[in-house]
């Protein structure tokens, strides 16, 4: 899907500096309307920042941004009735229930009927549970019931970080169902994740940022098809040599993916070319068993981000510790 009447979320030049260490160095970011915009980074990139920047909750040392079309300024709270947002762990009044926090919230915010509150319960599949005091819920039904306030103000624009952590695969699937149907709405869901598969499956659009600086941004099957991969099987014991052999004219990786059995390695070459890969393996004595074509997001994240590791953290809810590049602070729905 393409966004389309322009940029849900601009920022131009965001900079943020904590003690000597700058966190965001001139980071521009379009995010269009109607997209889920999947934005991505390594451990101390600089994503926790943006994110609290974007809801207010710090204010950059420079540059500015961009709301559905209008400037966000310090004591623009009005503006983010139409922004609906989870950075970090969600906070509750332990001692209430689900429906009597979603009401305590909706009194601080724009407006909200007692039926919105319904179906956000139904929506995050908390209605069996909604009368429990949230002291007694799983982290999992947390993250379901913090992307529930969330959207209580039936937001344009929803920030998440870290919206799949705590949840179980089922949680995780039907997360990404939710969101792309908001986005389906005409809704724009920009999701902070380290879960590089589910972005591929769900995100329309990427941004990728290292050393507090966007790398890369596009529609996610353009980025894509500018790095074709191929994925070859050999025997085992062969991995190495067969590496050796395609290197450094096809550059190849061992695959250590854990859903794979052993003897799979990557190639660095467009589909279309792949019988280069048994030809010359062929040649060596070593022979291909399987493969698979396809592009890959995690090569083309660690590619443009010199190789560093993406932050750990892990439905419907939100969202996860800091990602070690910010200064103490919690996160709340906006």
């Amino acid at each position: 899907m393409s966004g389309a009447g322009g940029l849900a979320l601009a920022t131009h030049g965001l900079r943020k500096t904590y003690a000597t260490r700058r966190a965001l160095d001139g980071l521009d970011l379009s995010v269009p309307m109607g997209v889920v915009y999947g934005f991505l980074g390594p451990n101390g990139a600089g994503k926790t920042t943006t994110m609290r920047v974007l809801t207010g909750l710090i204010h950059p040392d420079g540059g500015s941004v961009e709301i559905l079309g209008k400037p966000f300024k310090r004591g623009d709270r009005r503006r983010l009735f139409d922004v609906g947002a989870l950075v970090e762990s969600p906070s509750f009044y332990p001692y209430l229930s689900a429906r009597a926090n979603l009401r305590e919230l909706a009194a601080s915010g724009a407006p909200v009927t007692p039926k919105r509150i319904e179906e956000l319960l139904d929506l995050a599949g908390l209605c069996d549970r909604a009368d429990d005091e949230v002291q007694g819920y799983s982290m999992g039904m947390k993250q379901r019931l913090g992307i529930a306030a969330a959207l209580l103000s039936d937001p344009k624009l929803l920030l998440l970080d870290e919206p799949a952590n705590g949840l179980d695969p089922a949680g995780i699937v039907a997360m990404r169902d939710t969101l792309r149907a908001l986005a389906g709405q005409g809704k724009t869901v920009f999701v902070s994740s380290h879960l590089l598969a589910e972005v591929q499956v769900m995100a329309d659009m990427v941004g990728i940022i290292a050393a507090g600086k966007l790398v890369r941004e596009g529609p996610l099957r353009e980025l894509l098809s500018m790095q074709g991969v191929v994925k070859a099987r050999v025997r085992p014991n062969l991995v190495d040599a067969a590496i050796a052999t395609l290197t450094p004219d096809l550059p190849a990786e061992r695959l250590t993916e854990t859903d794979r059995e052993e003897g799979w390695l990557s190639v660095r070459i467009a589909p279309e070319r792949a019988e280069e890969i048994t030809r010359r393996l062929a040649g060596a004595g070593i022979f291909v068993s399987g493969m698979e074509s396809g592009t890959d997001l995690e090569m083309l994240f660690l590619e443009l981000t010199g190789g560093q590791a993406i932050g750990e953290g892990s439905f419907i809810g939100l969202s996860a510790p800091g990602n070690g590049d910010e200064a103490a602070g919690k996160g709340t729905a906006a």
